[in-house]
Order: C-alpha cells, then sequence, then structure tokens
C-alpha cells in the first residue's frame, strides 16, 4: 500500500502532543471485536465495516482520531468519513496499536479529552 498523505495521519508522537495540550479529540477504534478485546486505548468502538452507517455517534465536532491495528483499516475509514463530514477534521493513527510507544503510560491516558458540544 502506498504512503498516506501527511495530511491524512497523526503520528503517536503528535496524539500525545494534542494530549498535553488539552486538545479536544474523539478516538475510534475501528477494529473488530476481538482486536478491541485484547487491548484499546479508549474511544468509541465502530467497525470499519459499520463506520458510514453509524456515523451519529461521530456526528461531535471535535476531530476524530481513528486507529486499528496497523493504520491501514484507520486510513480506509478516514477517507470514506471525509465523504459523510466535509471540511472535517480526522485523522488515522499511523502505524495503529501495533506502534504504540514502548514507554509506559498510565492506563487510559491517550482517552479521549472531548467534553461535549
Amino acid at each position: 500500500m502506498p504512503h498516506a498523505p501527511a495530511e491524512l495521519e497523526l503520528s503517536w508522537a503528535d496524539l500525545r502532543r494534542w494530549k498535553e495540550e488539552g486538545r479536544p479529540y474523539l478516538l475510534v477504534d475501528v477494529r473488530e471485536a476481538w482486536e478491541r478485546e485484547r487491548s484499546h486505548i479508549g474511544g468509541i468502538w465502530v467497525p470499519l465495516g459499520e463506520i458510514t452507517q453509524k456515523t451519529i455517534e461521530l456526528g461531535v465536532s471535535a476531530p476524530l482520531v481513528v486507529y486499528c491495528r496497523k493504520g491501514v483499516r484507520s486510513l480506509i475509514a478516514v477517507q470514506r468519513l471525509q465523504a459523510r463530514f466535509p471540511g472535517r477534521l480526522m485523522r488515522s493513527l499511523a502505524g495503529g496499536m501495533e506502534s504504540l510507544p514502548e514507554e509506559t503510560l498510565e492506563p487510559g491516558y491517550f482517552l479521549s479529552v472531548y467534553h461535549g458540544d
């Protein structure tokens, strides 16, 4: 798969910076149920196959940070969602859960800081 355009991806370092700056965002996990049961960083769960049908859950105005295992499905989800939410800031978490930084973080560190509209 060709490399994704930089404007569609967000690195773990950038996500950490967003968190530390208190920027609002909504995490969206697009993996399968069994993957989420093994580990996740929070947010709402909408499998990739349902992403265009469950847009009511994504109707908040906060930027979306979409993640999966390797960053491929999340990039597909972002591309599909751009058609539903034109102009909305959304990013695929580059590298997905497989590239989660090794450093120890407290549980729930990356949980969304979105607090509602």
